[in-house]
């Protein structure tokens, strides 16, 4: 029997055959080894085959397949209400679907639609009106919708929450469940024929749903909550099989492990994290050394307590990550151990995992090891007090043991040789703030505060970095399986756009040559500091960025500048950092064994790196969607007063302007701009061809709010001031060139949006491939 190796023409040719048919990688495998050539290994050849014909683009992967890729204008949008057809809205091949762009398209599909669904379509040649065919589905049809109750025209329907869909769901009389007007509520899907004798004359393009649960009203803290969490499918309570193997875990420390560990309790490790902080999942030591420093950075060892393939395992798996609100936390571990058994807390013996790292005074590494230890942390800080305690601040060090304190002044030594190379190697640092709502007794916000990174917050970032990167050269020195952290270079067009946006203002350097690296982009960033267009450069140049993703394949970090990167530093809260501890116990305990079994395991890595990126994404869309509801109900005592903000988002609809006061962002409305205005090409600017008016990111504009949504999340301003004549000319303020490149795509502040959409959020910092700066990373 033939044993000829598979070649990727092979799966191209296949699929070629049936190139609107999504085909299996099942059925790939099955017919592509049909012939003689089901040699070991034959999987993850054609799983690998799969992944590099992904990304050159000659395939594309779609839910439950593959199939050739389309170049014929497909667009990608969601759909917001169905045709009823023969009473029956649940089997509806028509509807309407709104696209990326804000448009409404009337659509035909093969299969049934349902709100919320996304699609591929094809725009159709039918004139003025917008038609286009369903060809495929992005995502699954929702079995259920969130949403508020509402009155139309003497009907109940139930109308998006916090979505930026806007499909509407007709309810019967007697399928409310209890439910009264302006509730928040979950629906199911049921055909038009049933329930009340109403239900029959429900206008077409509408969906029809059966209330099963009232959530409570919008504003409401437990009905936000459970309205979120439901619409993000967020995992609230953990299953009885898994809190009973929890329960099974003793407190004490195991002997015979405590045994074979290194003991690192003498030495004087210290955690710094959030005042409000209880899972403390890493710790930091600094000692002096012959030419340099030795950092040690140990992190709770998770992997020793979740065991693979036990129910906890399989639970951690499925959440990905735990999911931060302002004022609650949906653990990805049960908190007897997130806050308990694994986390560092001071005076307590913990199993720890170490990467300990000896410094040149150059900021390089000059050697390493990881291993196994217990330590006890000697102090648990705040990051105000370490702050304070780096900038000597008066009485900062009363109450503080003598050893903490000098520790704490040798991590910002740390700090400050890590950064300064860092930096020269290419990092990328955007001057991004970042905003907080803080919140009452009573669980409602009580104000909204920007809070600056203080050196303390740096220097934790840099111990964390730094060991991210060196585990990540342990496992591909040692050839161990793993899931890496991805930032791949951006797109050569938005590169390019980039790069004229920068030489325009001045900031690069003209004798530079090639492509545009992350180096020269931070040395613009420098550059621009403390100039007017500062904020200008640092949003285009962050949105230029892709997003930051998992993968089992190392592939850099274009903005951290790093050849090798991982998470290691955050098992109790991410699922990523949990597979590396693994990865490191399995080659700690059998050494360069455990390079011949990891490449038996990369399918299984690749399909657990593709679920925790949707699961990052899932929970950055929830926290979100919170923060934008904290940050409206704050708003709510402030309609009807005026502000002054900046344009730091810009969509066909209207432009996102962030108020100074309190740093939240609302829509202007193009409608209220008084303009036929367009989208320039780039994304970066509304203007009117006739008039000549133009608003464009970075523009100071007055404000007045005029509506807050609780339902939809967002806030709505009226601008004051504006005239078409003040706006005659801008094109060329900033001294860019007139002719735009490229269209813009909007980032997600370029949607229906909520009160921080627009402005750089923590879901657009991790578009930079930058840590997640929860605790400091």
């Amino acid at each position: 029997m033939s044993t000829r190796p598979i070649e990727p023409g092979e799966i191209l040719a296949l699929l070629r055959r049936s190139p609107s048919s999504v085909i299996s990688p099942s059925t790939i495998l099955s017919r592509v080894t049909a012939r003689g050539k089901n040699q070991k290994g034959s999987r993850r050849i054609v799983l690998g085959h799969l992944r590099k014909l992904v990304e050159s683009g000659a395939i594309e992967e779609l839910i439950g397949g593959y199939r050739i890729a389309r170049r014929d204008g497909l667009r990608q949008g969601v759909v917001e209400g169905v045709d009823v057809v023969k009473g029956d809205a649940v089997a509806s091949r028509e509807g309407t679907v709104v696209d990326d762009r804000d448009e409404v398209w009337k659509v035909r599909s093969v299969a049934p639609l349902v709100a919320g669904q996304r699609v591929l379509f094809s725009p159709l040649e039918t004139g003025d009106e917008n038609r286009a065919s369903v060809v495929d589905c992005v995502s699954e049809a929702p079995t259920e919708w969130v949403g508020a109750l509402q009155s139309a025209r003497g009907r109940p329907v139930i109308v998006p929450f916090n979505d930026r869909a806007r499909w509407r769901v007709s309810v019967a009389r007697n399928d409310l469940g209890g439910a009264e007007d302006g509730d928040l509520v979950v629906a199911v899907p049921v055909a038009a024929g049933q329930g009340s004798r109403g239900a029959r004359d429900r206008a077409r393009d509408e969906n029809v749903g059966r209330i099963t649960e009232r959530l409570g009203k919008p504003g409401d803290p437990e009905a936000d909550f459970r309205a979120i969490s439901w619409n993000h499918k967020l995992r609230v309570r953990f299953d009885r099989s898994v809190e009973a193997e929890v329960a099974e875990i003793p407190d004490a420390l195991d002997p015979k492990e405590l045994r074979r560990r290194i003991d690192l309790r003498a030495r004087p490790f210290l955690t710094i994290d959030p005042a409000t902080a209880r899972d403390h999942d890493d710790a930091v030591c600094v000692e002096q050394a012959n030419g340099g420093l030795r950092l040690y950075v140990a992190i709770a060892d998770v992997s020793f307590y979740v065991r693979e393939g036990t129910e906890l395992d399989r639970e951690a798996e499925r959440r990905g990550n735990s999911v931060y609100f302002t004022d609650r936390v949906v653990p990805m571990l049960p908190e007897r151990i997130s806050a308990n058994l694994c986390s560092l807390r001071e005076g307590v013996d913990r199993f720890v995992v170490v990467a300990e790292m000896l410094i040149g005074n150059d900021g390089r590494v000059k050697r390493s090891s990881v291993y196994p230890a217990v330590i006890q942390s000697h102090a648990g800080l705040s990051y105000e007090q370490a702050g304070a305690i780096m900038t000597e601040e008066e009485n900062a060090t009363e109450g503080i043991a003598p050893e903490v304190v000098a520790q704490v002044r040798l991590l910002a030594t740390t700090e400050r040789c890590l950064a300064k190379r860092r930096f020269e190697d290419g990092s990328i640092d955007f001057a991004i703030s970042e905003s907080q709502v803080e919140m009452g007794e009573n669980g409602r916000p009580s104000g909204i505060v920007t809070r600056d990174r203080t050196q303390a917050h740096r220097a934790v970032e840099e111990a964390m970095l730094i060991a991210n990167q060196t585990i990540a050269k342990s496992l591909l020195k040692h050839g161990m399986g793993g899931i890496y952290r991805v930032h791949e270079t951006p797109e050569d067009g938005k590169l390019e756009v980039l790069e004229e946006v920068l030489s325009s203002f001045g900031l690069l350097d003209p004798s530079r040559s090639g492509a545009l690296g992350s180096a020269e982009i931070y040395r613009a960033l420098k550059r621009a500091e403390g100039r007017p267009e500062a904020p200008l450069v640092n949003m285009i140049g962050l949105r230029s960025m892709k997003q930051a993703r998992y993968s089992e394949e190392n592939r850099g970090h274009f903005a951290l500048g790093f050849g090798s990167y991982l998470h290691f530093t955050s098992p109790i809260r991410r699922y990523a950092d949990l597979v590396v501890h693994r990865a490191l116990s399995h080659w700690l305990e059998l050494g360069e064994q455990v390079a011949v079994g990891a490449l038996s395991t990369s399918h299984r890595l690749a399909a657990v790196a593709k679920h925790i990126s949707y699961r990052e994404r899932v929970a950055v869309d929830a926290e979100r969607a919170m923060s934008d509801l904290k940050k409206c109900v704050f708003m709510q005592p402030y309609v009807g007063e005026t502000f002054k903000g900046k344009v730091t988002g810009v969509a066909p609809h209207g432009l996102y302007v962030t108020i100074d006061a309190h740093d939240v962002n609302g829509l202007v409305p193009s409608a209220s701009l008084g303009h036929d205005l367009q989208m320039d090409e780039r994304g970066h600017a509304l203007f009117a061809r006739r008039s000549g008016a133009r608003y464009q990111l970075g523009d100071e504009m007055e404000v007045r709010l005029d509506e807050v949504n609780l339902v939809r999340g967002w806030l709505r301003f009226e601008p004051l001031g504006v005239d078409a004549g003040e706006r005659r000319g801008r094109r060329g303020d900033t001294g860019r060139p007139s002719r735009e490149r490229e269209p813009g795509k909007p980032g997600k502040e370029g949607k229906r949006g909520g009160a921080s959409r627009g402005r750089p959020t923590k879901q657009k910092a991790r578009r930079s491939g930058a840590p997640n700066r929860r605790k400091g990373r």
